[in-house]
């Protein structure tokens, strides 16, 4: 038997919705930009009043963003180091 109801997407997803949303795209144009439906997209607009909810805020500082961790396995797959990873990210080694 298979499963009903809605597949989690990332919160990366939702991230770029909020920044298309904030850049001035409407709900519909944002929606279909990150793969979503119209209604899905308004249905996150008004559930959150307009406003991005604060758990979507993007990383900051010390936090690696999902980009950077894209790019961290895409050069350890491809047999880079530690501190060559940092160096390319501009990051610490411990990071």
């Amino acid at each position: 038997m298979g499963t009903t109801g809605h597949v989690p997407l990332p919160n990366e997803v939702r991230r770029r919705f909020w920044r298309l949303i904030a850049a001035g795209s409407s709900t519909e144009d944002a929606a279909a930009a990150v793969g979503v439906t119209g209604s899905t997209g308004r249905r996150w607009f008004l559930g959150a009043g307009g406003i991005p909810p604060v758990h979507l805020a993007e990383p900051k500082g010390r936090y690696l963003s999902f980009s950077e961790r894209e790019e961290i396995a895409l050069d350890r797959a491809a047999g880079l180091g530690v501190r060559e990873i940092a160096r390319r990210l501009r990051r610490s080694p411990s990071t």
